[in-house]
Protein backbone atom coordinates (compact mmCIF):
# COMPACT_ATOMS: atom_id res chain seq x y z
CA UNK A 1 0.00 0.00 0.00
CA UNK A 2 1.14 3.72 -0.59
CA UNK A 3 1.19 6.62 1.08
CA UNK A 4 -1.73 8.33 -0.28
CA UNK A 5 -3.63 4.88 -0.13
CA UNK A 6 -2.74 4.63 3.34
CA UNK A 7 -4.04 8.41 4.27
CA UNK A 8 -6.96 7.65 2.43
CA UNK A 9 -7.97 5.11 4.25
CA UNK A 10 -7.75 6.58 7.67
CA UNK A 11 -9.72 9.67 5.64
CA UNK A 12 -12.64 6.77 5.20
CA UNK A 13 -12.28 5.51 8.68
CA UNK A 14 -12.46 8.41 10.49
CA UNK A 15 -15.19 9.16 8.34
CA UNK A 16 -13.96 12.60 7.12
CA UNK A 17 -14.97 13.82 3.69
CA UNK A 18 -11.92 14.86 1.09
CA UNK A 19 -13.57 17.98 1.24
CA UNK A 20 -12.96 18.75 4.94
CA UNK A 21 -9.82 17.22 4.73
CA UNK A 22 -8.50 19.42 2.24
CA UNK A 23 -9.65 22.62 3.67
CA UNK A 24 -7.43 21.48 6.84
CA UNK A 25 -4.60 20.89 5.07
CA UNK A 26 -4.67 23.89 3.33
CA UNK A 27 -4.76 22.07 -0.49
CA UNK A 28 -7.97 21.90 -3.07
CA UNK A 29 -10.32 19.28 -2.82
CA UNK A 30 -8.66 18.12 -6.50
CA UNK A 31 -5.41 17.74 -5.05
CA UNK A 32 -7.33 14.72 -2.95
CA UNK A 33 -8.92 13.52 -5.62
CA UNK A 34 -5.81 13.11 -8.14
CA UNK A 35 -3.85 11.07 -5.11
CA UNK A 36 -7.19 8.81 -4.43
CA UNK A 37 -6.67 7.74 -8.16
CA UNK A 38 -3.48 6.72 -7.95
CA UNK A 39 -1.57 10.25 -8.76
CA UNK A 40 1.26 10.74 -6.23
CA UNK A 41 1.74 14.06 -4.27
CA UNK A 42 4.46 15.53 -3.10
CA UNK A 43 6.31 14.61 0.52
CA UNK A 44 4.85 18.06 1.34
CA UNK A 45 1.29 17.59 0.22
CA UNK A 46 1.43 14.16 1.90
CA UNK A 47 2.99 16.03 5.22
CA UNK A 48 -0.04 18.18 5.14
CA UNK A 49 -2.82 15.90 4.79
CA UNK A 50 -1.59 13.74 7.53
CA UNK A 51 -1.05 16.79 9.64
CA UNK A 52 -4.46 17.78 8.89
CA UNK A 53 -6.14 14.31 9.51
CA UNK A 54 -4.19 13.98 12.87
CA UNK A 55 -5.24 17.29 13.93
CA UNK A 56 -8.47 16.42 13.10
CA UNK A 57 -9.16 12.97 14.94
CA UNK A 58 -7.57 14.80 18.19
CA UNK A 59 -10.57 17.72 18.20
CA UNK A 60 -12.66 14.99 17.92
CA UNK A 61 -11.41 12.94 20.61
CA UNK A 62 -11.37 16.72 22.55
CA UNK A 63 -15.14 17.24 21.41
CA UNK A 64 -15.97 13.59 22.76
CA UNK A 65 -14.10 13.44 25.65
CA UNK A 66 -16.11 16.89 26.71
CA UNK A 67 -18.93 15.32 26.02
CA UNK A 68 -18.02 12.34 28.52
CA UNK A 69 -18.46 9.96 25.01
CA UNK A 70 -14.62 9.32 26.29
CA UNK A 71 -12.73 8.66 29.15
CA UNK A 72 -8.81 9.54 29.55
Amino acid sequence: MNLGQDIKNKMIAAGFSAGQVAAKAGVSEGTISHWKTGVKASQRTYDKLIEALMTMIAERQEKMKKAGLLQD
